[in-house]
């Protein structure tokens, strides 16, 4: 329920934002994004290398081997522009996914085995403005929220364990960039982008025991970059097919750790957009 609503807040943020200039006869945009990803958790990595100092203080040492999370991202879109064409909002609540990301680890002789359950939403804000007919600047705000479900199963010597851990994550994201179209033909245009991203994060991670601790990252600097094809097959309709590649750090200490531990929180894979323009 709260992914719902935090999607919905934000679509009427930018309605009360857009709605005094849409008697300027502006121009409305809706439609749909999917994004294909690859989703490398900067999460997992993190409570990953924490789990491994846990384990060098305790039972020796650790090594581990994932593959980046296979799954998706999908959710509305909905913009306006301005009849003069100089700025534009728009807001993509990515509020479906799935992701599932194999997971095992060693230590010493002892395998470990770990079932990982990631979900997450994106809810993506920006206003553009357009400098040339080619080429504008925009400003954003990315919400990301993310849950990790993990199980670790393990036997230090006859007696087989299971640990459980919870693993929640909210990050604010603002973000500066600029962007270039380029056509290619009367129905064609390749553009491209790039932003620089400053995350700010906050962790709780939840023990088998029922125990919580908040964890406070520092704010993490990234960047996003994508490239698209545009295609209007018919007025009012286009349909767009890219790629993006996005990545930030999250840098913790964590619970009664002295060591501050840095990881990447990476996305990328190809992108499908389809808009109607009204």
């Amino acid at each position: 329920m709260k992914r719902w609503m935090v999607a919905a807040a934000c679509f009427f943020l930018l309605t009360a934002v857009i709605a005094p200039s849409a008697g300027a006869d502006g121009t409305w945009f809706a439609g749909f994004k999917y994004w294909d990803a690859q989703w490398d958790s900067g999460v997992l990595d993190w409570f990953e290398k924490d789990l491994a100092t846990s384990f060098l203080q305790s039972r020796g040492q650790f090594s581990s081997q994932r593959d980046p999370g296979d799954g998706y991202l999908a959710g509305p879109l909905l913009g306006y522009q301005t009849a003069n064409g100089k700025w534009s909002f728009s807001a993509a609540p990515m509020v479906f996914s799935s992701f599932t990301q194999s997971w095992s680890g060693q230590s010493g002789a002892m395998v470990l085995d770990g079932d990982v359950d990631l979900e997450r939403i994106d809810v993506d804000l920006a206003a553009n403005y357009t400098l040339t007919e080619r080429y504008k600047l925009f400003a954003g705000l990315k919400y990301q929220e993310t849950d990790m479900d993990f199980t670790l199963s393990y036997d230090p010597g006859g007696m087989p364990l299971v640990d459980t851990y919870k693993v929640r994550s909210t990050s604010y994201i603002p973000t500066i960039g600029a962007a270039g179209v380029f056509p290619l033909g009367s129905k064609v245009a390749a553009s491209a982008q790039g932003g620089l991203l400053y995350a700010f994060t906050d962790l709780t991670i939840t023990n088998s025991a029922g125990q919580t601790d908040d964890i406070w990252p520092h704010p993490g600097l990234g960047f996003n970059l994508e490239g698209n094809f545009t295609y209007q097959p018919v007025n009012d309709l286009l349909l767009q097919l890219g790629f993006r590649y996005q990545v930030f750090t999250i840098e913790a200490r964590g619970p009664g750790r002295d060591e501050i531990v840095k990881s990447y929180d990476i996305t990328y894979g190809p992108t499908l957009t389809a808009v109607y323009v009204f």
